[in-house]
């Protein structure tokens, strides 16, 4: 694990930690002619860290070597029970004892030195990156950490695979036409038994439904299966199909299992059958009043479709033929689940009796005609306050100058008493 072995790095190793951690002490760094002349004073130093990695998974860590150390209080000395190491595997998991054992090297320049090694054992539920810290204490209760330089662990994802197809059913409700809901499911197998040995699944699985109509949902059920021969992972979902497009085609549907740590597995896909169009149906006939050069707009019918709540506004266009050689676009309104009205508007020229048809088609192409007879009524004719025809007026006679009319009234009575008729 760490090279020892070899007299340099056990020299490099203690001069360094020497004087980082007892710079005043006396130890020499590394080619000094007077290394470890003069011993620190009573200090444990550890070895830098070294990296481990493993695959997640029960009993992963079997008897790592975690840290080691020298007591320089005791440097050529070998009394591993009168140490006790505290090993924090950095998972958020409890701590556990660690096993000291020592050896003593002899070491050109500085003599014997005893190494002392702490190992342990642990197991990495999960996938991540880790510092181990390691604490020593001891014999006087002194307690000295690695937490500056300690040993790392990168534990890599446990494989999964998959171990059966993907199995389909009718959750339920069943059927062959769409609205139908149906079940997908599938078996995997996760090496990490680590959980599955308690009877429960790796809480960073997630999984993905891919339904093969272009829409994918998380599955809504990743559990234990509590059998054997299954596998030790159980993914489930359930889905609502729109009839495709054409009906008789069906939908490829697979199940992919993910990690959080990026390894995945898919089930292998099955097909559905075939997803038939549901039926459109038309409501009664309605019956309408219009007015003859005026516009109007009315509901002019009803239907429904039996796919429910899977149909949608947006799935129909309709068309209105208003029984006078006219036809316009009808809008499409969702008034409840499965059900829809269609409106337009018009202006009818003439009166009379006129039927009126409305075509809808659905995304399938399916179609379904409603029926509706509009009484067009004449405009009533607009009368005066009085209730009379009105009168043309007579010509208005213009006003004279008062002036002018005096002179004509006194040349008028002038005339009169040459006749004789008046007389003064």
């Amino acid at each position: 694990m760490r090279p020892f072995g070899h007299h340099r790095s056990i020299r490099t190793w203690l001069a360094l930690g020497a004087t980082s951690a007892v710079a005043a002490s006396g130890l020499a760094v590394l080619g000094s002619a007077t290394a470890f002349a003069q011993p620190p004073a009573d200090t444990v130093l550890f070895a830098p860290g070294t990296p481990h990695t493993a695959v997640e998974g029960p009993n992963n860590v079997d008897s790592w070597q975690v840290a080691q150390f020298v007591d320089t209080g005791a440097l050529a000395t070998c009394t591993p029970t009168d140490y006790s190491a505290d090993i924090n595997w950095g998972d958020a998991t409890e701590h556990s004892a660690g096993t000291i054992t020592c050896a003593v090297q002899a070491v050109p320049d500085v003599g014997d030195v005893a190494v002392y090694t702490v190992s342990g054992s642990h197991t990495y539920k999960d996938s991540g990156d880790f510092s181990i810290t390691v604490t020593v204490t001891e014999p006087d209760a002194t307690q000295t950490s690695n937490s500056a330089d300690p040993d790392t662990a990168t534990i890599s994802d446990a494989t999964i695979s998959s171990t059966s197809t993907t199995n389909l059913g009718g959750g339920g409700e069943g059927g062959t036409t769409e609205g139908a809901t149906v079940a997908a499911s599938a078996f995997f197998f996760d090496q990490n038994t680590a959980f599955a040995d308690a009877g429960t699944v790796d809480p960073g699985l997630t999984a993905t439904i891919n339904w093969g109509d272009g829409s994918t949902s998380a599955a809504t059920d990743i559990s234990w299966p509590d059998c054997g021969e299954c596998g030790n992972v159980s993914v489930s979902g359930s889905h609502v199909y729109d009839a495709n497009i054409p009906a008789t085609k069906p939908y490829s549907v697979s199940i992919t299992l993910h990690d959080d740590g990026g390894k995945s597995a898919s089930s292998a896909a099955a097909n559905t059958p075939a997803i038939a169009d549901a039926a459109l149906s038309a409501d009664a006939n309605k019956s309408l009043t219009a007015t003859a050069t005026k516009a109007f707009t009315a509901v002019v019918g009803s239907f429904k479709d039996a796919a429910g709540g899977q149909a949608k506004a947006a799935d129909f266009a309709a068309t209105i033929n208003w029984g006078d050689n006219n036809s316009s676009s009808g809008t499409v309104s969702q008034t409840s689940s499965g059900a829809f009205s269609v409106s337009g508007s018009h202006t009818y020229a003439s009166t009379g009796s006129k039927s009126i048809t409305a075509t809808v088609t659905d995304e399938e192409g399916q179609t379904v005609t409603l029926h509706a007879t509009a009484t067009v009524a004449a405009a009533p004719v607009v009368l005066p306050a009085t209730g009379q025809p009105h009168q043309a007026a007579s010509p208005a006679i213009p006003a004279l100058p008062e002036g002018f009319l005096l002179l004509g009234l006194a040349a008028f009575v002038a005339g009169l008493r040459r006749a004789g008729v008046l007389r003064r």
